[in-house]
């Protein structure tokens, strides 16, 4: 299997790699494919040994990953930020157009902001799965928020998915808008909920309303809250509420 895989590696134009369920994959072994530009890491799955970063030969042609998605299977904290940081390393996310991560735990929070900092000044699209044991508490830090969003002044599009353990998440949320830079390019907002909060439609309403988010052209509900008029009046009236009804997905 292992040497199927450097074949098709070295042989092959990719530009999409999926890793799923598979044992030691070689990461590194992605140097040999310049063209790469999608990486995902898929159902449970093991990196091989990661050799001395120091010891690799240097060199300027560097794999420049434009999509990185670490899916709910996957403990986003385990895979380690150096592969894509250090500059001996053959692959690079200081390109990273789209970031799809997974919070699992309280070390995943600071895993993804490593890859935050390290693609601040071309990411575009951030999407973030909250997904783990029924306690909220042990899946996201008191405020403030431990994921900050100041420096990705290039962010367009941000993507929240949150399961039905998550209690008022709109609060939480909340604190990490405010982290969003006052000049920005934010221009939707997607909010994908296995049910409706019952509290912080208010909050959301006020720090969405604000001027900083004036840019914003679209924010995608699952539903409405009751008596919308009464728990969201600032957002309606700026006529940028959409509702799409996604099923929820990990």
């Amino acid at each position: 299997m292992r040497s199927s895989i450097l074949n098709i590696l070295r042989d092959c134009p990719i530009v999409s790699v999926n890793v799923s369920n598979i044992v030691d994959f070689p990461l590194l072994n992605l140097k040999y494919c310049p063209n790469l530009k999608h990486l995902a890491f898929e159902i449970p799955s093991t990196l091989g040994a990661i050799p001395s970063l120091h010891e690799l030969d240097y060199s300027e042609d560097r794999v420049e990953l434009e999509n990185l998605k670490i899916s709910a299977s996957s403990r986003l904290s385990r895979i380690p930020i150096n592969v894509f940081t250090h500059p001996r390393s053959p692959l690079s996310i200081s390109r990273l157009v789209c970031l799809g991560a997974c919070i699992r735990s309280l070390e995943d929070h600071d895993t993804c902001q490593l890859f935050i900092d390290n693609s601040r000044n071309t990411l575009r699209k951030f999407e973030l799965w909250i997904f783990g044991p029924d306690h909220f508490h042990m899946l996201v830090p008191t405020s403030p928020t431990s994921i900050n969003l100041n420096s990705c002044s290039q962010l367009q599009c941000l993507s929240f998915h949150v399961p039905r353990s998550v209690v008022a998440p709109f609060l939480w949320l909340r604190d990490l808008f405010e982290t969003i830079p006052n000049d920005n390019c934010l221009e939707e907002i997607s909010l994908s909920l296995s049910e409706a909060p019952s509290t912080g439609w208010q909050a959301l309403d006020l720090t969405l309303s604000g001027p900083k988010f004036g840019g914003l052209k679209a924010i995608i509900l699952p539903v409405l809250p009751l008596r919308p008029k009464r728990k969201i009046p600032l957002l309606l009236s700026k006529g940028i509420i959409r509702v799409s009804r996604k099923e929820f997905k990990y």
